[in-house]
C-alpha cells in the first residue's frame, strides 16, 4: 500500500475533525456578539456534527485498518526466501502486521470513545448547572427594637442606644 492513500485517508479524518471544531468556534463566536438565537442553533448542530464525526471517524478507521490493510498482510515479506523457513517468518509478518492493525484501530477507537467521553460529562455539567435552583443564602434576622422601647428612655439615653447598636452591627 502506498503512503498516498493513507494520506487521503488521513485529510478525511482531519476533516471530519475539524468540521464540528469550526461549527462549534463559529457558535462561540456569535454567542460573543450576542447573538443568542443563531448562537443556539449553531451550537445544537455543532454538537450534533460532532457526535456523527466521532462515529463516522470509528467506521472509518475500522474499514481502514481491519479490511482496508488486509490484502496486504501477506505482502509484507512476500520478496523473502529463506526455503524451509519462509512459512515460519512469512507467519511471524503477518502476525506482527495484525498486530499493528489492531493497536492502530485500537489507538483510534481509544482516542475518539475518549473525546465522545468528556462531551458528554461536559453537557451533563452544563445541563445540571441550568437545572439547579439559585438559593440565596439566609442572612441573619435583625432583632429590631419597638420604637415605643426607645421612646420611654429619655433622649441621651436612646441616642447611646443607637450608638452601641451600630457598632455590634459594624463588628460582625
Amino acid at each position: 500500500m502506498n503512503s498516498c492513500s493513507l494520506s487521503r485517508i488521513s485529510v478525511v479524518l482531519l476533516v471530519l475533525h475539524y468540521i464540528p471544531e469550526a461549527l462549534l468556534n463559529l457558535a462561540k463566536l456569535f454567542h460573543f456578539a450576542e447573538k443568542d438565537q443563531v448562537a443556539t442553533w449553531l451550537f445544537r448542530v455543532g454538537n450534533a456534527v460532532f457526535i456523527v464525526a466521532r462515529f463516522l471517524t470509528v467506521i472509518l478507521a475500522v474499514l481502514t485498518f481491519w479490511f482496508g490493510l488486509e490484502p496486504y498482510a501477506s505482502q509484507a515479506l512476500r520478496y523473502v526466501n529463506l526455503g524451509i523457513f519462509f512459512k515460519a517468518v512469512l507467519l511471524i509478518g503477518i502476525c506482527l502486521y495484525l498486530c499493528c492493525r489492531i493497536s492502530g484501530l485500537a489507538f483510534v477507537g481509544g482516542l475518539q470513545s475518549y473525546l465522545l467521553f468528556q462531551f458528554a460529562i461536559f453537557q451533563a455539567r452544563r445541563l445540571r448547572s441550568k437545572s439547579a435552583p439559585i438559593v440565596a443564602p439566609k442572612s441573619p434576622k435583625k432583632v429590631k427594637k419597638s420604637a415605643k422601647e426607645l421612646s420611654d428612655l429619655p433622649e441621651v439615653d436612646q441616642n447611646t442606644r443607637n450608638q452601641a447598636l451600630s457598632k455590634k452591627v459594624k463588628q460582625k
